[in-house]
C-alpha cells in the first residue's frame, strides 16, 4: 500500500502531549478500499446537486433569473462580443475564462441561463468530491467526509453555484490544481506537475490573485526539494500557456497584450481610501458612478495604455496609506472584521434578499444581530482545526500556504462574501479536523480537553458574531433588484418589460433620484416624452446637482425642439463637472447646429480630450474648425474621426 503523511489528530491544546507520533502511519485499508467509503464519497456530492436543483427550481420566481444583472450582465455581454465579431472589441474588466465558457455554451446550446445554472451545479458537485479527496489525502477520510458534507450544506456555496458568475469555476480550478500539486509533490511524476500547471493557469484566468500562491508554492517546493527543479519549471511553463493565449487573443481583438483584468486599480481603491466604509461593497448606481468619475472630476485624461485609470486609483490609495497611517490601520481592522464576521457582505449580490425565493437558503442561511449562520460557526471550528493541525505533513503546509496567500488580496484589496468563497473549502477541511478531534475527546471522556475546546469555540464565536457597521444592512435590495432587472431587460430591447420592472423599483423606493432618472430615461428611449419629463422633474427635485440628470433632460428638451431649455441643462451639467465629456459633446453639438462655431469648438475640444475615442466629437470639432477657417487643424480632426469610424468617410 502507498504510504503518505496524514494527520493523526493530536490533542495539541494540551502542551504536554507529544506532537509527532504516527506521522507516517499508512491510511487504514478500511478507509481506502471499502464499499462503504466509496459510497460515502458521493453522498455529499449528490446532496450538493440535489440542493442546487431545488434552489434553481424556486429561484425562477426571482425577477433576475432570466435577466442577468451587474457583473452577470457584464459576463453575458462579453460572451456576446466574443460571438459577434462585427461588434466593436473592448477590453475585459473581469476574469476572461467565464466569458469564454458562456460564449461556448451559448454557441452550442443557445442562450439558456437555466442550462448554465445546471452545468455549474454539476461542476460544483465535482468540487465537493475534490474537497473529500483533499481531506482524505491531507488528513483522514473521516475529515474529508465531514468537509465534503459541510461543502454540500454551505448556503453561499449553493447560491453562487447557480448564479451567472465565475465562482464555481474558481472553486473547481482552485481545488483541482491544489489536489494535483499535492499529488505532484508526493509522487514527483511529470504528468501530475504538468497537469497541475495547466489547471493553475486556467485558475488564473478565473481569479488572477491566486498567482501569488502558485509562485510561492513552486519556489518553496524547489527550495526544499532541489530534485523538483525541472518539474516545477514545467509547472510554470504550462501555467503560462492559458495566460499567453489570453494575451494573444486580446492583442488580436483590441490591439493590446493584456493578461489580467483591466480594473484592478479601482478595486484596490475601493478598499483603501478615507471613505472605505462607503466604498467597500459599493452598490451599483449613483454611488458607483461617482466613484468611477473621480479621475474625470480631477482632470485626469484617459490614455490607451491606462484607460481604466489604474495609475490614478493606485496612486490615491498609496497616498492614503502613507499620509494617513492611523486611518489606514482603522481601515485594515475594518477589513479584518468583514473577513471574519458572520455577516455575508454583499458585493454585487445579496444572499439575504434571495432567501425570499429559495427554501434552501431559508433553511441554511440567516443573520441576526451579528450572528451569521453558517460562517459564524465555520470560523471558530476552522481556527481550532488549524491549531490542531499545525506542524504536519507537506500537503497540509500547502493548504496553509494557500490560505495565507489568499489573505493578502482579501485584506490588501477588500473582502465580500463572493471574494472569500475561495478560502471556504480550506476552512471546511480544518473544521472537519476540529469535529473529528472533539468527537474523539468526547468518546475518551477527556473532560478537560473538551472544556478547553468549548472555551476556545465560544471566544471565537463571539469574535465572529461581533456586528460591524455597513450601509448594506439598511439598503433596499428589493428595489435595487427590480431596477437592475429593468435595465437588463432594456439592454435586451424588451422595453415594455424593462419599464414595468423599473416602475416596481421606483414604487419600492420613490425618493431615490437615480431610480427615477433611469425610469425617465427608459420613457425617453421609448418615445414617451411627457412621462419622461415628469420623472426627470421629480428626480431633479430630489437632487438638483446630478450631472447625468441634467444631461439627459437636456437631450430630452433637444428632442422636443426646446433648445433654450436644452442649453440650460447642458450648461448646468458642464458647470457641475467641466470635464464630463458627454455633456460637453451634447452642448457643442447643439451650439454647432445653432452656428455658434467658436463656443462649440471650445466644448468639443474638451470632449475630445476626455474621450479621445469618440469619433463624433472629432467630426464636429473638425467641422467647427473648418467653419472658423482653421483648415489644417480641422482636417486633422476629420481624419481622426474617419480613423475611428470609417463610415464617416461617406459624409
Amino acid at each position: 500500500m502507498e504510504k503518505r503523511s496524514i494527520c493523526v489528530l493530536q490533542p495539541v491544546l494540551n502542551p504536554n502531549v507529544e506532537q509527532n507520533r504516527n506521522i507516517n502511519k499508512p491510511i487504514p485499508k478500511v478507509y481506502e478500499h471499502s464499499k462503504y467509503s466509496a459510497i460515502m464519497i458521493w453522498v455529499p456530492a449528490c446532496l450538493s446537486l440535489l440542493l442546487s436543483f431545488v434552489h434553481i427550481f424556486y429561484l425562477q420566481a426571482n425577477p433576475t433569473y432570466d435577466l442577468p444583472i451587474i457583473d452577470s450582465l457584464e459576463y453575458v455581454k462579453r460572451a456576446e462580443y466574443i460571438l459577434t465579431p462585427s461588434m466593436t472589441p473592448r477590453p475585459f474588466l473581469h476574469s476572461p475564462f467565464y466569458a469564454w465558457f458562456l460564449a461556448g455554451a451559448f454557441f452550442y446550446f443557445g442562450k439558456s441561463l437555466t442550462l448554465i445554472r445546471v452545468m455549474q451545479a454539476i461542476l460544483n458537485c465535482f468540487s465537493c468530491v475534490l474537497v473529500y479527496q483533499l481531506g482524505r489525502r491531507c488528513f483522514t477520510p473521516v475529515v474529508g467526509r465531514y468537509a465534503a458534507l459541510g461543502y454540500a450544506l454551505y448556503a453561499p456555496m449553493i447560491y453562487f453555484a447557480t448564479e451567472i458568475i465565475n465562482v464555481p469555476f474558481v472553486l473547481f480550478f482552485t481545488l483541482f490544481s491544489l489536489f494535483l500539486l499535492i499529488r505532484s509533490v508526493e509522487e514527483m511524476h511529470w504528468k501530475w506537475w504538468l497537469t497541475a500547471g495547466l489547471f493553475a493557469g486556467l485558475n488564473l484566468m478565473t481569479r488572477a490573485d491566486t498567482l501569488v500562491f502558485y509562485l510561492v508554492a513552486v519556489a518553496l517546493i524547489t527550495w526544499k526539494k532541489p530534485i523538483a527543479f525541472l518539474r516545477s519549471t514545467g509547472f510554470v511553463i504550462f501555467m503560462l500557456v492559458p495566460m499567453l493565449l489570453t494575451g494573444m487573443y486580446n492583442l488580436y481583438t483590441f490591439g493590446r497584450f493584456q493578461v489580467f483584468p483591466a480594473n484592478s486599480g479601482i478595486v484596490f481603491f475601493q478598499g483603501n481610501n478615507p471613505d472605505y466604509m462607503d466604498t467597500i461593497g459599493i452598490r451599483p448606481g449613483v454611488s458607483y458612478q461617482n466613484l468611477i468619475a473621480k479621475p474625470n472630476r480631477d482632470g485626469v485624461v484617459p490614455t490607451r495604455e491606462d484607460y481604466a485609470f489604474n495609475q490614478y486609483f493606485y496612486g490615491r490609495s498609496f497616498e492614503f496609506m502613507v499620509h494617513q497611517p492611523l486611518q489606514y490601520m482603522q481601515c485594515l481592522i475594518y477589513k479584518i472584521r468583514t473577513l471574519i464576521g458572520g455577516y455575508e457582505l454583499p458585493e454585487t449580490y445579496n444572499l439575504y434578499t434571495c432567501r425570499k425565493y429559495s427554501p434552501v437558503l431559508k433553511l441554511l442561511l440567516f443573520y441576526w444581530n451579528g450572528f451569521g449562520f453558517p460562517f459564524s460557526i465555520l470560523f471558530p471550528l476552522s481556527i481550532i482545526g488549524i491549531i490542531i493541525g499545525l506542524q504536519r505533513s507537506g500537503s497540509q503546509r500547502l493548504l496553509m500556504l494557500f490560505l495565507a496567500c489568499m489573505l493578502l488580496p482579501l485584506l490588501g484589496y477588500w473582502n465580500s462574501t463572493r471574494y472569500r468563497m475561495v478560502i471556504i473549502p480550506i476552512l471546511l477541511l480544518y473544521s472537519g479536523v476540529s469535529i473529528v478531534w472533539i468527537r474523539e475527546q468526547i468518546q475518551r471522556r477527556e473532560i478537560r480537553k473538551v472544556s478547553i475546546f468549548v472555551l476556545f469555540f465560544c471566544v471565537l464565536l463571539t469574535v465572529a458574531s461581533l456586528p460591524y457597521p455597513h450601509f448594506s444592512k439598511g439598503h433596499d435590495f428589493d428595489a435595487e433588484m427590480y431596477i437592475s432587472a429593468g435595465l437588463s431587460s432594456l439592454s435586451k430591447r424588451n422595453t415594455k418589460e424593462g419599464i414595468g420592472l423599473l416602475q416596481k423599483g421606483v414604487m419600492l423606493e420613490p425618493d431615490n433620484f437615480y431610480y427615477r432618472g433611469q425610469l425617465a430615461h427608459a420613457f425617453q428611449k421609448k418615445g414617451f416624452y411627457q412621462e419622461a419629463l415628469q420623472e426627470y422633474q421629480k428626480a431633479l427635485k430630489l437632487n438638483s446637482k446630478d450631472i447625468t440628470l441634467h444631461n439627459n433632460i437636456g437631450t430630452l428638451y433637444a428632442r422636443l425642439k426646446n433648445e433654450e431649455m436644452a442649453l440650460h441643462h447642458y450648461r448646468k451639467a458642464v458647470n457641475l463637472n467641466p470635464n464630463f465629456s458627454t455633456s460637453r459633446y451634447n452642448l457643442g453639438a447643439l451650439l454647432f447646429r445653432q452656428q455658434q462655431y467658436k463656443e462649440a469648438s471650445e466644448h468639443l475640444k474638451t470632449a475630445v480630450a476626455f474621450n479621445p475615442d469618440f469619433s463624433a466629437s472629432h467630426y464636429l470639432l473638425g467641422m467647427s474648425l473648418l467653419k472658423l477657417g482653421q483648415n489644417e487643424q480641422g482636417m486633422k480632426e476629420l481624419a481622426e474621426a474617419i480613423r475611428l469610424n470609417p463610415g464617416l468617410k461617406k459624409l
